[in-house]
């Protein structure tokens, strides 16, 4: 795992909260550009997610596509990643494209999520950012849950709240993959 030494004044990983099990930082990454497709033949849905997640600022459109290669984002289930339970993936992201593992559906969501975290900040923001890049930074992570339940609580009793709001504390519960 990588831990940044504050004294070393060397590159910081990538802030990917909460910290995966297992993160390697310092390849070369994969920029998001219109010739971007995505690989996902067992998990449409989840390419939606993506697609929803990313389009907003990016404005890119992600087309599905029918085979992995160079500029594609690989969502793929493999039963031989058993061993990562429900939740977890391996996310890789190369010069050349990227590419999410999991046992599970939920892993593969989990691992849009930690994609998303990877880019720019502005990729949170409500409309499309012109002039803005979209590199992915190059790592490879293995994430599991340490816990079996997460969560945060919210008293809706005490503390109204409108609707839009919760619906904001969900998302941003999703991203932090809780």
């Amino acid at each position: 795992m990588v831990n940044p030494d504050p004294g070393t004044g060397g590159p910081q990983p990538p802030a990917v909260v909460p910290q995966p099990t297992n993160l390697v930082d310092g390849r070369q990454g994969f920029a998001l550009t219109e010739a971007v497709g995505i690989f996902a033949p067992q998990a449409p849905d989840v390419a939606d997610l993506l697609r929803e997640l990313l389009a907003p600022a990016t404005g890119l459109p992600l087309p599905p596509v029918t085979a992995p290669g160079d500029d594609t984002i690989a969502l793929l289930l493999d039963p031989d990643a058993a061993d990562l339970g429900a939740e977890g993936y391996r996310l890789s992201v190369t010069r050349s494209g990227v590419t999410a593992t999991a046992a599970d559906l939920t892993g593969l969501r989990w691992a849009v999520q930690t994609l998303r975290q990877l880019l720019p900040v502005e990729v949170f923001g409500p409309g499309r950012v012109a002039r803005v890049s979209w590199p992915v930074a190059g790592v490879e992570i293995v994430d599991v849950p340490r816990y079996p339940w997460r969560g945060a609580m919210l008293d809706v009793a005490r503390w109204y709240q409108p609707v839009p709001w919760l619906y904001r504390f969900v998302d941003v519960l999703a991203m932090h993959r809780m």
